[in-house]
């Protein structure tokens, strides 16, 4: 049992660490009344360069059921951010 709870120690320490060093940005949504603690997203999305995390208020862990359009707001944003970051420039002739 040691040897899981360490290995579970090196993985919490080592997993965001090395996330600051990934090329993709995402998008983390969580509800404002969830039962998990929205403050590991929270700061996740704070140590990765590019990330956001949005609050939906009122929605509880599932808010892809509660809170549908508002999932899909943040999503179809976050998307667009990306497609335009992305993009190659464009020929002006």
């Amino acid at each position: 049992m040691r040897c899981q709870s360490l290995a579970v120690c090196t993985i919490l320490t080592t997993v965001p660490h090395e996330l600051t060093r990934t090329r993709f940005q995402p998008s983390q949504v969580s509800g404002s009344d969830d039962i998990s603690p929205s403050w590991p997203v929270e700061q996740l999305a704070a140590l990765l360069p590019g990330a956001q995390f949005v609050m939906v208020d009122g929605a509880e862990h599932y808010l892809h059921l509660t809170h549908p359009d508002e999932l899909r707001a943040c999503l179809r944003d976050f998307l667009i951010t990306l497609s335009r970051q992305h993009d190659p420039p464009r020929n002006q002739d």
